[in-house]
């Protein structure tokens, strides 16, 4: 799949963003997503049931994970990484 034009709103006209953009934005967001979860629950000092428990400290480990991921990310690597080849269900080779 190709993508083309600015998805960003605000900057028409200028382009994609660069793969350092997409990083730093990914891991701000991520960081928001850690603080979200990690914020009060309404009512105001409600508990929460151990399955909610649960999944929230799973979402924090795998979040803590995707942030690491990206920092082991050298964005001064001037070799691009090759396509990955993958067969999807339609039975057609992709590359990505």
């Amino acid at each position: 799949m190709t993508m083309s034009g600015d998805h960003r709103s605000g900057r028409p006209g200028q382009g994609l963003p660069s793969f350092e953009e997409i990083r730093s934005q990914a891991y701000r967001q991520l960081g928001d997503a850690a603080d979200w979860l990690r914020s009060d629950w309404s009512p105001l000092g409600s508990e929460l049931t151990d399955a909610q428990a649960e999944g929230r400290r799973e979402a924090l480990r795998l979040i803590g994970q995707a942030k690491a991921a990206l920092n082991r990310v050298d964005v001064h690597d001037q070799d691009p990484a090759p396509a990955r080849q993958y067969e999807n269900s339609d039975g057609d080779d992709d590359v990505w």
